[in-house]
């Protein structure tokens, strides 16, 4: 059952043991819910119970700038550029100091303000590396537009 639900995002790997684990995301690039190495079985209640709430998370942010974030993940944008891009983007949106700690939970609206600027470049002035810092501008930048 739990392969036919859409949406689902599910990550195969293998870890440098040679041990496999499975990975369920709620969406591509949303929150995980379930691996393999727990104890809830796939397709059970405590696995149903943890993907109904971390559905319910998405929805409460409905409003705000990590909507827009969540929407730039699953686009086509996104989707079409090469791996090592997706992986830098994906770094710059959920470093601790990144895009989605710091502005996830702004309104919408307050990207409308020209305020938003020099809020902006505050946050990109506390990195230590100019160049990661650009990064992650550049970053925010690409989302916002």
């Amino acid at each position: 059952m739990a392969s036919q639900v859409k949406g689902i995002h599910r990550v195969k790997k293998t870890l440098s043991g040679g041990r496999k684990v499975e990975y369920h995301y709620a969406w591509r690039g949303g929150p995980r819910f379930w691996d393999s190495k727990t104890a809830i079985q796939k397709g059970g209640a405590g696995y149903w119970a943890a993907y109904h709430e971390a559905v319910q998370s998405r929805r409460s942010d409905t409003g705000q700038f990590r909507q827009v974030i969540v929407d730039f993940l699953e686009s086509r944008e996104f989707a079409s550029k090469a791996e090592r891009t997706r992986k830098d983007y994906e770094k710059s949106i959920r470093h601790p100091q990144g895009i989605d700690a710091t502005f996830g939970d702004a309104p919408i609206a307050a990207f409308n303000r020209p305020e938003i600027r020099r809020v902006a470049y505050t946050w990109r002035d506390k990195f230590a590396s100019p160049r990661v810092a650009d990064h992650f501008k550049g970053h925010l930048s690409a989302i916002v537009s």
